[in-house]
């Protein structure tokens, strides 16, 4: 119960932040008929898994093999804004600092498993041009930083996607993006093959339903979308040793997943 409270006090104060946020923006905006702004936050109640070289030993020879770990479910927070001109579209988001605790790693030393407690944040940045009235083009940057204290993994790299929403009946409607980047992780400890730079592949998907909310003020109005997203970080080339000072190279995943709830005003 108590981890319970903790988490809605935490939820609590991360929208307070937005809605301190959404009032700042607010103040002495011109509006006008082709000029759209808005700001909200997604909670993404999500799992994240990840990989963690591990020694081992066989008949005295030391190799690595890249070992599976993973978390519960964790709740993050993302303040998001956005801004429409005709049909030219610029967004933002925030990853809030989240932290983790994921199972799975095995102790060189003893060979027993352990939990690990890392942090991470994101920020992505796009600008867009609708090609359909309710489809957009983005391209834009993407940034990921993981915090294995005191280990810092960073991925960041230019993206591609696309955004689209649709009307089904009523107030009800249904939304989807997608995006894709080529990244590259900056890592804290070389790989076998000497590397601290790699190149990663990623991969945004989320699609959901929405439901919009008028408001007696004709430049305001809010929306609630609830959907499903999932997120992949694939590093490509991340050798590991096999014995006898030789390595090989693998790929490695990251990926995160799970509903996503969004409470959205549009001014």
């Amino acid at each position: 119960m108590r981890h319970c409270f903790s988490i809605a006090c935490s939820i609590g104060r991360r929208f307070g932040i937005a809605a301190l946020i959404a009032q700042a923006l607010a103040i002495q905006v011109a509006w006008s008929d082709d000029l759209q702004f808005t700001i909200g936050a997604k909670v993404w109640a999500n799992e994240w898994s990840s990989w963690s070289p591990t020694d081992s030993r066989n008949n005295n020879t030391t190799f690595q093999t890249i070992q599976s770990i993973a978390s519960n479910t964790h709740v993050a927070v993302i303040p998001q804004v956005s801004a429409r001109y005709e049909n030219f579209l610029a967004t933002a988001s925030y990853f809030y600092d989240t932290t983790y605790s994921l199972g799975g790693d095995i102790n060189s030393t003893t060979a027993e498993l352990s939990a690990l407690s890392a942090s991470r944040k994101e920020f992505d940045g796009n600008i867009g041009y609708y090609i359909l009235p309710s489809l957009a083009v983005t391209v834009g940057y993407k940034q990921i930083e993981q915090d294995f204290t005191p280990l810092l993994y960073k991925w960041a790299g230019p993206t591609v996607g696309l955004a689209g929403s649709a009307s089904l009946r009523g107030s009800f409607g249904m939304y989807g993006t997608f995006a894709y980047g080529r990244l590259r992780l900056t890592a804290p400890v070389p790989d076998a093959a000497g590397d601290t730079h790699l190149d990663a592949d990623y991969i945004l998907g989320e699609l959901g339903l929405s439901y919009g909310v008028g408001t007696p003020l004709s430049h305001l109005s809010f929306s609630v979308t609830a959907g499903y997203r999932a997120q992949i970080v694939s590093t490509r080339k991340y050798a590991v040793y096999t014995g006898f000072s030789g390595y090989a190279p693998v790929d490695v995943h990251d990926v995160t997943y799970g509903p996503a709830v969004s409470v959205l005003a549009r001014f």
